[in-house]
């Protein structure tokens, strides 16, 4: 397996991507081992799966690194957690250094938050941060990306559609354990 001899989220110095269009989104890497992702964890909504440990575990296994991309414009938020590998050697010098990338396991989904929901900025934000995402990627070397969604925190599928396919494979049933049994089982 060919593998990058520096993680993806000290590829440059620094991490953070700038964009040729001063008005686009940034997008940053972030390693597990980064505050950052923490602290910006304490700020959203979000579960389990997208903590820098879990994402950790996930990789190990997989001999991946684990990242979090993270965008912020005007308040906005984007945040996904990814497990990224190099790809195998597929006897074509052309992908050398190319790489995939997937959601750990589980629901680690696409964290949005908009801070206006009301402004063009806020609907417009959804679109722009995955056009950073893609563009980082790019940069990244990072030719596919399997992204699982999280069923509970209604990301908005329309933009991600925009750029690649999505899949639903069912349904997932929640339910609130905090209720008395005679409301859940009606």
């Amino acid at each position: 397996m060919l593998r990058s001899t520096q993680p993806l989220s000290h590829a440059d110095s620094p991490a953070r991507f700038a964009a040729r269009d001063r008005a686009s989104p940034c997008a940053d890497v972030l390693a597990a081992s980064d505050a950052p992702w923490t602290s910006l964890l304490g700020q959203l909504e979000h579960d389990f799966y997208h903590l820098p440990g879990y994402v950790t575990t996930c990789a190990q296994p997989l001999q991946g690194e684990a990242i979090a991309f993270h965008i912020e414009d005007d308040g906005n938020h984007f945040f996904l957690p990814m497990i990224v590998r190099a790809l195998p050697d597929f006897g074509d010098r052309e992908l050398q250094g190319w790489r995939d990338a997937s959601s750990p396991y589980g629901y680690p989904g696409p964290i949005i938050a908009i801070g206006d929901r009301g402004s063009a900025a806020g609907s417009m934000f959804p679109a722009r941060a995955i056009d950073a995402l893609l563009e980082r990627m790019h940069e990244l070397k990072i030719l596919t990306a399997f992204v699982r969604f999280h069923p509970l925190l209604n990301t908005p599928p329309d933009p991600f559609a925009a750029a690649g396919e999505l899949i639903q494979h069912g349904r997932t049933v929640s339910l609130d354990l905090r209720l008395p049994a005679e409301q859940i089982w009606r």
